[in-house]
């Protein structure tokens, strides 16, 4: 081969932002399969696709680089990682997240977990330090410059670092919200048959829809709005509280209906 070219072999050798990259492609907007080869190969040598590199190289040396890129079609490891990046960050337990931390990834969870896995990992993994008996002291969230450390996460964390600990916590959320289920879905709702119903209960059962959907994009507000009573000043400290805590007790006046 002419021209050297390092690319990773597998997905241990991908860095966060490489991994963006190649979740972000849009294959409609390119004319061939061999275009989107190129799109890959030049994000994981970190190239432009018109850099002079591939108009240069040996079309057999491109086929080559090509069946390297084999590991794209499988799935990263799941396997979870305590510590990454030379044991500088370690994962919080999920139990203990604050409910300040559990709405941001909600947000980006909803944004896309790959599209938004470094903003994740900026959450889900901190600096720490050992306390006088030996416990745990974790960085607080809330000095954490978010916009640096999520950049930094991008830059040198491995997808492999990080990619496990993410689908762990998408599983613990799911148990989170099946065991506040009743928190999640509101009050039910009698059934309902449309065609026993008239046109101007539909156009009521339509209007009420419209503005449950409404209302639902400013859930975490309306919530919080709830938890501190309408007092504004209360709002910083509820984003402090345990999540699992707050859920317990939201679920406890909920059914005494207090």
């Amino acid at each position: 081969m002419n021209n050297k070219v390092n690319i990773p072999k597998n997905w241990e050798e991908v860095y966060i932002d490489q991994f963006i990259e190649l979740d972000s492609i849009n294959y409609d907007e390119f004319e061939s399969v061999s275009a989107i080869q190129l799109e890959r190969l030049s994000i994981l040598t970190d190239t432009s696709s018109d850099d002079d590199l591939w108009d240069d190289m040996d079309i057999r040396d491109m086929n080559k680089l090509v069946t390297d890129l084999k590991f794209l079609s499988t799935k990263p490891s799941n396997i979870v990682h305590k510590k990454i990046i030379d044991d500088e960050f370690i994962l919080i337990d999920f139990n203990n997240l604050k409910f300040g931390e559990f709405i941001d990834l909600e947000f980006y969870l909803k944004e896309g977990e790959n599209k938004s896995i470094d903003k994740i990992a900026t959450i889900l993994f901190r600096k720490y330090k050992f306390g006088e008996w030996g416990e745990v002291i974790l960085e607080p969230y809330g000095v954490i410059d978010f916009t640096l450390r999520s950049e930094f996460f991008k830059n040198n964390g491995k997808l492999t670092e990080i990619y496990g600990a993410v689908n762990s916590y998408k599983e613990w959320r799911e148990n989170f919200i099946k065991t506040f289920k009743n928190l999640f879905e509101g009050e039910v709702e009698d059934d309902y048959n449309p065609e026993e119903m008239s046109e101007e209960e539909l156009e009521e059962l339509k209007k009420i829809e419209e503005d449950e959907k409404k209302l639902a994009e400013f859930g975490w507000q309306r919530m919080l709005l709830s938890i501190s009573g309408g007092d504004f000043i209360k709002l910083e400290s509820c984003l402090e509280v345990g999540v699992v805590f707050l859920f317990n007790m939201l679920s406890v006046k909920m059914a005494l209906k207090i």
